[in-house]
């Protein structure tokens, strides 16, 4: 009886050992106490998602006050972790609201409101920060590049 429930114990460990999705984290790279905010065009920013580059994505607006106070908190976080974060400023584009809003759509995924955060890897959006769905902010911030492995635990 003894050997029948190990039997059994070890295929449903076997079971749900194989049910367990390992996911991958593209590596973004930090410069610990390098970091900053850079400009970038969407077209830009499109071509690196295109080539496969490994990056985090805001898309803000100029007068947002939303994306003001979010960068007022994590400016320096961002410079001490060593995270380069590309911004686009949507409406120094060249394009329409419009055009805006399906260019982002079509090539990074869901976006309705500023500022939103793109995690960049492998050609594809590995996963977001949308403003529409939570407050931006720090810790919303530090949480999600805890989640996605881009910086540990502890820092």
């Amino acid at each position: 009886m003894k050997r029948i429930m190990a039997v059994c114990l070890c295929l449903c460990l076997l079971l749900l050992a194989g049910c367990t999705e390992s996911r991958t984290y593209p590596e973004i790279s930090l410069d610990p106490g390098n970091g900053e905010v850079k400009s970038i065009s969407l077209d830009d920013a499109i071509a690196k998602k295109d080539d496969g580059e490994n990056f985090l994505l805001i898309i803000t607006q100029t007068y947002c006050g939303y994306c003001m106070n979010f960068f007022a908190e994590s400016d320096a976080y961002t410079q001490e972790a060593g995270i380069t974060l590309w911004c686009v400023t949507l409406d120094k584009e060249e394009y329409s609201e419009e055009q805006n809003l399906t260019l982002v759509h079509d090539n990074f995924g869901d976006f309705s409101s500023t500022p939103s955060l793109y995690y960049i890897g492998e050609g594809e959006t590995q996963d977001t920060l949308l403003s529409s769905e939570e407050e931006v902010t720090l810790e919303s911030y530090q949480t999600w590049l805890k989640e996605n492995h881009i910086i540990e635990e502890d820092e």
